[in-house]
């Protein structure tokens, strides 16, 4: 059966409200949510008791969300000016079952965005972004 497929945007948006609940269990409070993908961070917050810029990017497995490295950079230099510490959330979603509920059998519709559908999530948490020359190891005594 040909099923619906998620746009785009639809795809980044589910990924943002899949991740919400993880973000709190990780101890952000929540302040704006903006699901369009052309504007970065997706998600502002607090964590650590200071600002805290989220980009989220999803992708269809067996891939998972990433970020270009010219937004990584344009992404650090706003949370610099900004006075924020920047996350990303990677999104890897796997299709399961149809929207009819029957389980999905081949790997290639396992790779689709089906509307309705049912999604196996792969989220392994925030990762701070940063650069190596921002980076400064403690020696341990």
């Amino acid at each position: 059966m040909n099923w619906p497929q998620m746009t785009t945007e639809e795809l980044h948006k589910f990924g943002i409200e899949l991740i919400l609940p993880y973000l709190e269990k990780e101890g952000v409070t929540i302040e704006a949510v903006n699901p369009d993908i052309k504007i970065n961070p997706q998600i502002v917050g607090r964590r650590w008791d200071k600002i805290a810029f989220i980009t989220v990017r999803t992708a269809c497995y067996p891939a998972k969300g990433e970020l270009t490295s010219e937004e990584h950079f344009q992404i650090l230099d706003w949370a610099d000016k900004q006075g924020a510490t920047t996350f990303f959330a990677s999104v890897g979603i796997a299709c399961v079952s149809y929207p009819d509920k029957s389980p999905v059998t081949t790997d290639a519709d396992m790779r689709l965005p089906i509307r309705d559908a049912g999604f196996n999530v792969a989220y392994p948490g925030l990762v701070i972004m940063t650069t190596s020359d921002r980076v400064r190891i403690q020696p341990t005594e």
